[in-house]
């Protein structure tokens, strides 16, 4: 007898500390497979084409970037003016310009420019601007390796035929006509899809 209460009281507290390990095992946070959710990648937007010099946007004409400029009113006026059809024309294309600012051409004589303006005048003022023209596309880079490659000086037939040369005065670089009249490229490398501009201080006037 005494030994069925022994082994009566080993079972129950067997199960008794049993009972209590369950318990506490229930009390316990089940571990569960947590799978992080990595953050969406976002896609960086295309970097906008910069532009180059002056504002220019080489994915567009010489035409439409001239005509975007406030610095080229006069410029694109005066070219306008030259044409026929009142626009700028198609010949405007794989050229490199030589553009007077807006100050150089409020520097000539009022009365002359008035008069290049009017209409029986168009051949004279699209010779005055094509004389600022030459074919092809040339930067400043390469006007400076000609220089160079010249002894000091650079010469250049524009689309009209007359001559324009250029040279370096210190940093600056120097065009002059056949006139002797002398111009210094303020901005260089305004780089269009089929063109250069290279902003001057002075209007050539070619003979």
């Amino acid at each position: 007898m005494p030994h069925i209460l022994k082994l009566a009281c080993v079972v129950t507290l067997s199960l008794s500390l049993w009972g209590c390990s369950a318990k506490d095992d229930a009390s316990q946070p089940v571990a569960t497979s947590e799978v992080e959710t990595a953050p969406e990648t976002q896609r960086p937007k295309p970097a906008a084409k910069p532009k180059n010099a002056m504002g220019f946007d080489a994915a567009l004409s010489l035409r439409e970037n001239l005509e975007g400029k406030n610095r080229f009113v006069l410029l694109t006026r005066a070219m306008k003016g030259a044409h026929p059809s009142g626009e700028l024309g198609s010949e405007y294309t794989n050229i490199t310009i030589f553009a007077p600012s807006n100050k150089a051409f409020q520097s000539l004589p009022k009365e002359s420019t008035a008069e290049l303006m009017q209409p029986q005048n168009r051949d004279l003022l699209n010779y005055l601007i094509s004389a600022h023209m030459v074919q092809g596309k040339i930067d400043r880079a390469r006007i400076e390796a000609e220089i160079i490659k010249g002894g000091g000086t650079y010469n250049l037939a524009t689309i009209r035929g007359t001559d324009i040369k250029f040279m370096r005065n210190g940093e600056d670089i120097i065009v002059s006509d056949d006139e002797n009249v002398t111009a210094k490229i303020l901005i260089a490398n305004g780089e269009a899809s089929d063109g250069y501009v290279h902003l001057i201080d002075t209007v050539l006037e070619p003979k």
